[in-house]
């Protein structure tokens, strides 16, 4: 744990600022000024008296707006303080699985998927694609390298934008097809398949080009979603144009499920919503509690995401998407305070209907596992790949595996 992971739970006692989790995260790993200054600063707005002030993150526009509100028709409300909160309901006891200790991460059994390496980090010097036609993963190293593994060997010294600047996010589409890049001077992309002979760039809004920025792919490899605390835009990278998706700004959780779907959970919220475009769909069921910030993972019929609850029952839970009900619990356990909280342990992707990949820190190595969880097998998890904490690793789907 940092000194400023310790330093807001003994002083906001859980309480967060803006994807605080996320951009604390990075500055511990990537040890770059610019975003350790940034972090300091959002720290600084967290009062003693137990009252955050939320800072607006500073870009280049003139008259910065802030994200627009979750629409209130269809999802369900999220309760003002002064209104009692509604019974949520509980995890069924045949949903828990057994409790599991993330320390043990490294001693799972080998759970193999073909042509992934199981460390993705620069190893010797291959340098010729292995058994895919298309990349199976995006490594970006603390210096912001770029690496990509093509099964059983690699491209290395990846040519990154020049004028891009410090990099704040880095994605492989989930195809494998295309990367994407978000930095100080603009969100680019290029073909991963042709090993980036260039790179293509796209105006967006400065208010989305923020150390907290972060890249979705939506499952059309020509469109990402670019998020920020203080908006988010749909980029279609061929044609430039843009659509709003203000509603996903404020350190909204979501993803993009395979029917298109934005599947959404804001801060506090006691549902999860889904949009087709900006169009909300969920008929506002109730969802177990999941505490102040999530993250999560959707997929055809499910979501997998994170819990953190007051009496310290935290995990991983996966909700039904047709009335969040949920279908698995797993339940973490050892000195493991804060660690979902912080985004050190969160859902990655799904491998098939009943298999969530996941990653979890150790932090006495400074090294991230990924780990599967068999959702209907009782405490069945495996060990897939591991790599430094100070890499930033972006995964094609894997599913089928």
């Amino acid at each position: 744990m940092t000194d400023l992971h310790t330093l807001l739970d003994l002083v906001t006692d859980e309480v967060e600022t803006p994807d605080l989790a996320r951009t604390a995260l990075a500055a511990a790993r990537r040890r770059r000024t610019r975003r350790r200054g940034l972090v300091a600063g959002l720290a600084a707005g967290v009062a003693v008296a137990g009252v955050v002030v939320v800072p607006q993150l500073v870009g280049s526009d003139p008259d910065p707006e802030r994200p627009t509100e979750q629409p209130t028709t269809g999802p369900a409300p999220t309760p003002s303080p002064d209104e009692p909160a509604p019974a949520l309901p509980p995890i069924p006891a045949d949903a828990r699985h057994p409790a599991w200790d993330p320390a043990t991460a490294a001693q799972l059994p080998d759970y193999p998927i073909e042509s992934l390496p199981t460390v993705l980090a620069l190893e010797g010097s291959r340098s010729a694609p292995g058994d895919r036609a298309e990349p199976l993963a995006l490594s970006r190293t603390e210096n912001d390298e770029l690496l990509l593994q093509y099964g059983g060997r690699a491209w290395y010294g990846l040519r990154r934008p020049t004028d891009a600047g410090d990099l704040w996010d880095s994605a492989l589409s989930r195809d494998g097809t295309r990367i994407a890049v978000a930095g100080e001077g603009g969100l680019y992309w290029c073909d991963a398949v042709e090993v980036c002979p260039s790179w293509s760039r796209v105006d967006v809004p400065r208010k989305v080009l923020e150390a907290d920025s972060r890249i979705t792919w939506t499952q059309d490899s020509s469109k990402v979603v670019v998020a920020a605390f203080r908006g988010a835009y749909e980029v279609d990278l061929d044609t430039g144009e843009l659509s709003d998706l203000g509603f996903l700004g404020g350190g909204t959780a979501f993803d993009v499920a395979p029917d298109g779907h934005l599947v959404t959970r804001p801060p506090l919220s006691i549902s999860v919503t889904e949009f087709e475009g900006t169009t909300p769909v969920q008929d506002g069921a109730l969802a177990p509690e999941l505490g102040k910030r999530t993250y999560l993972s959707a997929f055809a019929d499910a979501v997998a995401v994170t819990r953190v609850t007051d009496d310290g029952d935290d995990g991983l839970v996966v909700l039904d998407r047709g009335d969040l009900s949920a279908r698995a619990f797993l339940p973490i356990e050892g000195d493991v305070r804060g660690m979902v909280r912080r985004g050190e342990l969160r859902p990655v992707q799904w491998l098939n209907k009943v298999t969530v990949l996941f990653s979890v820190l150790d932090p006495g190595t400074d090294t991230v596992h990924l780990v599967t969880w068999d959702t209907h097998l009782r405490g069945n998890l495996g060990h897939v790949a591991s790599y430094p904490a100070s890499y930033d690793v972006s995964l094609r789907d894997l599913y089928p595996a």
